[in-house]
């Protein structure tokens, strides 16, 4: 079902030297890395694999690693690292954990649905179908629809590939297109270019269950909600900022920038630091009628607001509470943008 690179991962150890290693995987994957288990415990590396949450190439397991001696992660099911800079002497190896997707039948789906309705597409997918994606470009171009993609300016993610809070490659594409698709599972990843492209008609194709959607009903919705977080907030004395220690989402300067701004508005600020966001933190602690600033990952507030006991703003949504911008003003890319 998924490629873990069995034989990569091996060499890799190899050269290094090592006989142990840590495997971080996400909960979805996680019920299929059996075999990898045993193929690596059967040439004699010693295996411990991470019990946590991992939600993407921000999200690194050292803290586990260098609790039991271990200085070799390999982390699969995601590209990076991503906004990493400090290794903390640990070594990292990124396995994407590619599915192979019937690309005929993706590729058949794509062609009906654009077909006299759309000339020409942008067209993205995630890491787990990267693999297969130059293919279905292919069978596209071949039945003369005009495909077009960008590359982030992250240096590890390639080109046509996004993840969730970074839809940045869809402003580098090549020409103006008429429609969006996204091949990916469900709508997480679509979401993530239809808030920053949201002039835009944007799909998601999911290759599972071989169904486009289109996500602008969601984006709406999305709208409406940061919109109604950022009024709720506004007239809030009393602020919660909301720190994270997971790597690629440590974003403590601008917690400190936001902290100072917010005093010189008058507002009293509480900060809060904790490597895995959950709204039982805030409720143990007993904080009422707080807003919320999150300076951990931005799709926290988007996909689940209900952590967040009180009206919750992301970095980029900041300056619409203090009045340093008019709400009149918004653009949903604010709800993605991590600095101020």
């Amino acid at each position: 079902m998924y490629s873990f690179e069995e034989d990569r991962i091996l060499r890799w150890l190899r050269s290094e030297n090592v006989n142990e290693v840590l495997l971080q995987v996400p909960d979805g994957i996680k019920p299929y890395i059996g075999g990898l288990v045993n193929f690596l415990v059967e040439n004699d590396i010693s295996v411990f694999v991470s019990g946590s949450h991992t939600w993407g190439g921000c999200d690194i397991a050292f803290n586990e690693a260098i609790s039991i001696g271990i200085r070799h992660i390999v982390h699969i099911g995601h590209h990076g690292p991503v906004r990493v800079a400090n290794f903390r002497g640990i070594k990292v190896l990124f396995i994407p954990g590619y599915y192979e997707i019937d690309t005929e039948k993706v590729s058949v789906l794509l062609i009906d649905f654009l077909r006299g309705k759309y000339n020409s597409i942008g067209l993205f997918t995630t890491i787990q179908h990267y693999r297969d994606f130059k293919k279905i470009v292919n069978e596209l171009e071949k039945q003369k629809i005009r495909v077009y993609t960008g590359k982030s300016p992250d240096p590890f993610l390639p080109r046509g590939v996004i993840i969730g809070c970074d839809p940045r490659a869809s402003d580098y594409l090549e020409k103006d297109v008429d429609v969006i698709v996204v091949i990916a599972g469900g709508i997480f990843h679509a979401l993530s270019i239809g808030l920053w492209r949201s002039e835009k008609k944007v799909f998601s194709l999911d290759p599972y269950i071989l169904k486009i959607k289109d996500v602008t009903p969601n984006i709406r919705k999305i709208l409406s909600l940061r919109l109604h977080n950022i009024i709720n907030a506004i007239d809030k004395e009393k602020f919660i900022i909301v720190i994270s220690t997971k790597p690629g989402q440590f974003f403590f300067s601008q917690a400190k920038k936001i902290e100072k701004m917010l005093k010189k508005h008058g507002k009293k600020v509480l900060k809060i630091i904790t490597e895995e966001v959950r709204r039982e933190t805030f409720i143990n602690m007993r904080v009422n009628d707080y807003g919320y600033i999150n300076s951990a990952c931005p799709r926290l507030s988007i996909d689940d607001p209900e952590i967040f006991p009180g009206p919750v703003v992301n970095i980029g949504e900041v300056k619409y509470i203090l009045g340093i911008a008019k709400i009149e003003e918004y653009s949903l890319r604010d709800c993605l943008i991590l600095n101020i």
